[in-house]
């Protein structure tokens, strides 16, 4: 017998003596609310630049980076993306070629480069992914100016070291050649070394697959385990999830004896019920069960525009001014 169910009993009638009350959400709202719910640990810290506009890129990023099985789905490749871009996508080669202190090897130009977000890509030729190059970087003299001050200022004296190019480069006019390379390090490519965050802004990515059709709400609503996981889960879990997804849906169907399922389904859900559908593929199901609907039940109320937090008001992005 199914446990007893609080939230479908008293909760969902006393919601609906209230929906005077209630509003719809808006994206902005979405947008904020999917931000404050992403686990605090592992997230990459804030950047340095802190501008309104880094502050409103970096909460992109990480939306992109909560609904990242979704995006995937669309079928939107790395590829499209560049190829509709229609702004510079600047990035900083660098050869590093030597570095000495009193006739001995040393890496504290290196280890700069890796402070400063640097990626090798082969033989000492590194990266910095255009997320992390500075916007303002133009001209010639501002290259040389950003280099001294980020990677050799206030070496020893003595210290030797040879950067034989360091370039400003528009991906978009880059490309990469090989063939029949697959071993790794050595089939890397200047693509191939960074994702997709780090070489195109989240924000451009989000608008341009809203233009494809991506509905946030309507992705949320439907269900979706994944993303309701994605708010507590380990990654073990989240793996598990993904690579069972089609079966785990069929699952709670067939608990349901419905041919589909949404958020309000899984809201509805006793944990017991639920577990028993994620048993077996799942640790601790019943638990993992538990914190699902609980993640089900708060977007349910928060999209049917309970009174509840508001969010922090990320501003979504307006739209590119290329048409995929």
């Amino acid at each position: 017998m199914p446990g007893f169910d609080l939230f479908g009993r008293f909760v969902k009638p006393f919601r609906k003596s209230v929906e005077p009350l209630m509003r719809k959400r808006g994206e902005d709202e979405i947008i904020a609310a999917l931000i404050d719910r992403i686990p605090v640990e592992g997230e990459p810290e804030a950047p340095e630049d802190g501008s309104r506009e880094a502050r409103r890129e970096d909460d992109f990023r990480r939306l992109m980076r909560r609904i990242q099985h979704q995006f995937d789905a669309t079928g939107v490749t790395t590829d499209e993306l560049l190829r509709h871009y229609d702004r510079p996508l600047n990035a900083i080669l660098l050869l590093r070629f030597m570095e000495k202190y009193k006739k001995k090897a040393s890496l504290e130009i290196r280890d700069r480069l890796i402070g400063a977000g640097f990626v090798l890509l082969q033989s000492n030729v590194w990266v910095l992914p255009p997320s992390r190059t500075p916007a303002e970087l133009k001209t010639q003299e501002d290259l040389k100016v950003w280099v001294r001050s980020r990677l050799t200022k206030a070496l020893r004296k003595d210290y030797q070291y040879v950067m034989p190019f360091v370039a400003l480069v528009d991906l978009r006019k880059a490309i990469a050649e090989k063939h029949r390379v697959v071993k790794q390090p050595e089939g890397r490519t200047i693509f191939s070394i960074m994702g997709r965050e780090d070489l195109l802004p989240a924000s451009y990515v989000y608008s341009y697959v809203k233009r494809r059709g991506f509905d946030l709400e309507a992705m949320i609503r439907s269900g979706d385990l994944i993303f309701l996981a994605s708010a507590f889960a380990d990654a073990e879990t989240m793996e598990a999830l993904k690579q069972s997804q089609a079966y785990a849906t069929s699952r709670v169907q067939k608990l349901m004896n419905t041919e589909g399922i949404s958020l309000s389904y899984i809201a509805d859900l006793h944990e017991k019920e639920l577990g028993g559908a994620l048993d077996g593929i799942v640790k601790h199901p019943v638990d993992v069960a538990r914190r699902l609907t609980i993640e089900a039940q708060y977007w349910e109320r928060f999209l049917d525009g309970a009174p509840q937090d508001r969010g922090r008001g990320v501003q979504s992005p307006t739209p590119e001014s290329t048409e995929p």
